[in-house]
């Protein structure tokens, strides 16, 4: 299935218009040269993270060129007073002492508080982690795992991630994110999930599961499905020219109809009472001339999100499904909570096929409990989006907070305490902020490879890279 404002092909119709439906409507254009506007920079369209590269073409970025970059997105977002997390991505670095100077260069140059994430593979992980002076020692630098599991490997990658994590949590007050790659065929990962969900609860704050394909596959994709459409073609002439000749000599021997239906692809069987006796005919016809092209899994034009959900919810014997998962674009409504428990000033507005979240919660009496089993997280988007304008401009006052309180009464899924009470009440600080020490997310990361681009999701892409003074998506970066 293709949405009207993203690419995305979907095995399942009615989650995918939850999802769409929960999306921005698109900016309409008057012209052209409105299309500029339309997806430049904006305080409304900043991204979340963005990335600055760190070693690159074999050598390590200069420091000049660092500096230019931190200080170009500082601007961007200083007009809005908004933050952003800087990603820092070490790549094939070589030398970690290096790397880590690097690191700590770049993350002297913040003057507003901006979390960093340092994204690197599981051995350079390791070795960083080990030395003297890690960047891991200083507060607001979190180390961002990347890490491939091919079906096969399961037991071994867990165990190398355990090992990782008991290294890592000797660090005071660090947060971990672990991201997965993943291809098909879908290896088991519900027993890492357990693991991180359950014995690093506190640690590994989140888990991201990105799908890609390797070159070869989709090389092997396209060239399967020309040569399919090829062959679809080819047999399709074969059949059409003698059954269309004979009908098109039994027509000539009937009067014209003074109105004649014209024949479109995705016209239904007429119910008139008038029957023709080449209607059956001329259906086959208009049927036969539509190639059908029985695509296999890998000849999708772009991977689809729900064939990994239900992987998941089969693997983990229905714990997890399709309901957990939202549309990260959702979290928009989360941006003023996130202020007021003093996390920081953030945008999250990316496309709505960019990711999909599950939120987990902790308590004394419940462990690792999916959010959207207690609240309706596509309801409370509804409910909120009218409140947004007001809260951005004057913040949260008695009477938007009683607006608030109505939001999450109506889509609420069982009696919930009161939420905004709590976030407010100074004296329950202790509480609040041990609740979201154990909040948890694991989102599915739709990724863009060079098979799937889709421009106008690059447009609202959560996370950016900064080349000649333009943001760039990061997942088609490579372009």
């Amino acid at each position: 299935m293709h949405g009207t404002q993203d690419t995305l092909i979907c095995s399942n119709v009615s989650w995918y218009k939850k999802v769409i439906g929960s999306s921005k409507v698109p900016q309409s254009l008057g012209d052209m040269e409105d299309l500029k506007r339309a997806i430049a920079p904006s305080s409304h369209r900043l991204p979340l993270v963005a990335e600055v590269i760190l070693f690159e073409n074999n050598e390590y970025v200069a420091d000049d060129v660092v500096k230019m970059k931190v200080s170009s997105l500082q601007k961007l977002y200083a007009v809005s007073k908004h933050q952003f997390i800087l990603k820092l991505s070490g790549k094939l670095a070589p030398n970690l002492a290096t790397l880590n100077d690097k690191i700590l260069f770049a993350f002297g140059l913040l003057s507003r508080e901006e979390p960093v994430l340092v994204e690197l593979s599981y051995e350079r992980m390791k070795l960083m982690a080990g030395l003297p002076e890690s960047c891991f020692l200083h507060p607001r630098i979190y180390p961002s795992l990347k890490y491939f599991i091919r079906l096969g490997d399961e037991e071994h990658s867990q165990s190398e991630i355990r090992a990782l994590l008991n290294v890592l949590k000797e660090f005071a007050g660090i947060k971990v994110v672990v991201s997965i790659s993943i291809q098909k065929p879908w290896p088991n990962l519900m027993p890492l999930l357990n693991m991180l969900r359950k014995e690093y609860l506190v640690l590994v704050r989140l888990i991201e599961i990105t799908l890609e394909r390797s070159p070869s596959v989709m090389v092997e994709s396209v060239k399967r499905a020309v040569d399919r459409r090829r062959q679809e073609e080819t047999d399709m002439k074969a059949t059409m020219t003698p059954v269309k000749s004979a009908v098109m000599m039994r027509k000539k021997k009937k009067p014209k109809k003074e109105s004649p239906e014209e024949f479109h692809p995705l016209q239904l069987p007429s119910d008139s009472s008038d029957e023709d006796d080449n209607d059956d005919e001329e259906s086959t016809i208009g049927q036969t001339m539509q190639p059908k092209f029985d695509f296999g899994p890998m000849e999708f034009s772009a991977l689809d999100p729900f064939e990994l959900i239900t992987h998941l919810r089969e693997i983990s014997l229905g714990e997890l499904d399709e309901d957990d998962f939202h549309p990260v674009s959702v979290s928009t409504v989360l941006e003023p909570f996130l202020e007021l428990v003093g996390i920081g000033k953030f945008v999250i507005r990316p496309s709505s096929n960019c990711g999909f979240a599950a939120c987990f919660f902790s308590t004394e009496s419940l462990s690792s409990v999916s959010a959207s089993k207690y609240i309706d997280f596509y309801k409370f988007n509804e409910q909120m989006k009218p409140l947004l304008p007001t809260i951005r401009q004057k913040g949260i006052g008695f009477f938007t907070a009683r607006s608030i309180k109505k939001a999450i009464k109506v889509s609420a899924k069982q009696k919930l305490p009161d939420l905004v009470g709590y976030m407010a009440d100074s004296s329950k600080a202790s509480i609040v902020n041990e609740f979201i020490e154990k909040l948890q997310f694991l989102v599915i990361h739709n990724h863009m490879d060079v098979a799937s681009l889709d421009m106008s999701r690059r447009c609202d892409c959560s996370v950016v890279t900064l080349d000649n003074n333009c943001l760039i998506s990061s997942c088609t970066g490579c372009l």
